[in-house]
Formats: structure tokens, sequence, C-alpha cells
């Protein structure tokens, strides 16, 4: 974790792809669209690949069905930007459908980019 927290990502994309060409992985291409690589999975831990298509992803509305993870999920940008945005769930009465309502906290998680650059949209 420190080494993937810690080393450049000019660094570290060179080395995926590298292993990429070498072990030629199975990839998935997940429902929002982006593409997983498993990169090592342990009883304890996985590391996957997320790799979406270029461009800038406009996106109107709810993008994906609200969603939540069974375990704690960390990421690190190595190129482009994240744009993370939380959800809150209202409790209804007894029958109800919940009710989502967006959380003004929108966080926009840009890549550290070497040199100085602005990162790449």
């Amino acid at each position: 974790p420190d080494y993937i927290e810690n080393e450049d990502p000019s660094i570290l994309l060179r080395q995926i792809a590298s292993w990429v060409s070498e072990t030629l992985p199975i990839s998935t291409k997940h429902p929002y669209g982006f593409w997983v690589m498993l990169l090592h999975r342990t009883e304890d831990e996985e590391w996957r690949f997320h790799l979406w298509p270029a461009g800038i992803k406009s996106v109107q509305g709810m993008p994906a069905p609200l969603h939540t993870h069974d375990r704690v999920v960390e990421s690190r940008i190595l190129r482009g930007r994240l744009r993370n945005v939380l959800y809150d769930i209202a409790e209804v009465a007894e029958g109800g459908l919940p009710e989502y309502e967006v959380v003004n906290e929108v966080t926009v998680v840009p890549a550290a980019e070497p040199d100085g650059e602005e990162p790449v949209s």
C-alpha cells in the first residue's frame, strides 16, 4: 500500500502497462462503462486497476443505482479526475420506499501529476 500511495503515477502506469503486455490478464467491462483488471488477490485484500475510456463523461441526474461496498475501498487516481458525490438515505414511514437526497459533499479528486502539470481530463 505505501508503494502504491507514494510512487510517481507515471511509473505506476508504465509498470501496469508492462505487466498487462506480459501476462495478458482477463479484463471485464463494468456496467458503468469502465474496464476492470484484477492485479492481485489474497484472503485479506484485492487490488484492481480501473480504466475509464478517454474523455469527460457528462452525467445528468443520477449516473447509476446507489450502492455501497462490502469492504473498505481505497483508490488512487493515476491520471484524470474522479468526481465523488455522496448521498444520504432518509428514513421513511413504515411501508414506504427510501428517499435519497444529495448531500452537499461533492469531491473532485485530481491525479497528482509530475512536474506540477495540470491533471489530464
